[in-house]
């Protein structure tokens, strides 16, 4: 058989002969393509994290859980996001100002929109209990697991402790001032326990033998 010739014959009634004849075999070769694509490279902000920065202010503790904390924020990019931590690790307060804190120290952390972040400590102090008058020492006792507001009316009015306290869980201690000479005081309690408010018993705080009231210590007892 001659190269290049393929024949096929089909047999049978009215026979057709078939000839197919094909060229010699051609190899088709196909070239890779290869494509290239070349991407612009992706914008690069710079980021000025020594720009965010802090300024704290704090308000003494009278002894009852009275004192605060601020923190005034500039720089970065808004919205901050705040916490406060006391000396254990635990969170005070997640928003720029606290209130009703303990005498401690506590540590601010500010974190900007892009991650960001800067801080500081401040001291809320214990007020000072060289107080001038006749100072009576309030023993509070709460067994609420929370804190808890008392209103303390006293007759005569106390000097430097307004009429209502925020008195932490345990046991607080508040220096009560009153005018000098001051032999007598008078006194009902009141606090919150959840929704409630409770009464406590009236009060009556005499100096010994007409003396004055300096120096008391009196016991109050609150819960839930």
């Amino acid at each position: 058989m001659r190269h290049g010739l393929t024949s096929l014959w089909l047999l049978g009634p009215g026979a057709v002969l078939i000839a197919l004849m094909l060229g010699s075999c051609a190899k088709v070769d196909y070239e890779e393509e290869t494509v290239t694509q070349t991407f612009e490279d992706p914008t690069v902000f710079e980021v000025d994290c020594g720009s965010l920065e802090v300024s704290l202010v704090a308000t003494p503790d009278d002894g009852s859980g009275t004192g605060s904390v601020s923190a005034d924020v500039s720089g970065g990019t808004p919205p901050y996001s705040y916490a406060w931590l006391d000396s254990t690790g635990a969170v005070a307060g997640m928003e720029a100002a606290v209130i009703n804190v303990p005498a401690g120290t506590y540590t601010f952390e500010v974190t900007d929109d892009w991650g960001c972040i800067s801080g500081d400590t401040i001291d809320v102090e214990f007020m000072d209990l060289a107080l001038e008058g006749e100072v009576v020492i309030m023993s509070f006792t709460s067994n609420s697991p929370t804190p808890s507001e008392v209103t303390l009316l006293c007759d005569p009015p106390a000097l430097n402790v307004p009429s209502v306290l925020t008195v932490q869980p345990g046991m607080t201690e508040v220096p009560f001032a009153f005018p000098e000479n001051t032999t007598e005081v008078h006194l009902t309690y009141s606090w919150t326990c959840g929704n409630m408010t409770l009464q406590g018993p009236g009060i009556s705080v005499y100096g010994e033998g007409g003396s004055s009231v300096g120096g008391a210590f009196v016991p109050i007892a609150i819960g839930c």
